[in-house]
């Protein structure tokens, strides 16, 4: 019983991630710049801070897929 104590612990440990220091949103170029500005009210409302990732959207879509 202890033992599948232990292992269920080191598994709900291991989920769990701390939370990011920023976050990160991919956008396309054409929606570049109404992006910046969602983001800062987003940062100015929630104090969170956010990195724009700018590229061509298949770019992007390549990337997500890949795992990015």
């Amino acid at each position: 019983m202890i033992r599948w104590l232990s292992i269920l612990w080191l598994i709900f440990s291991a989920c769990v991630r701390p939370a990011p220091d920023k976050l990160m949103v991919a956008v396309a170029s054409n929606a570049q710049y109404t992006m910046e500005e969602m983001l800062q009210a987003f940062s100015k409302k929630t104090g969170f801070e956010c990195d724009l990732v700018v590229s061509s959207s298949g770019k992007l879509s390549a990337q997500i897929i890949e795992g990015a």
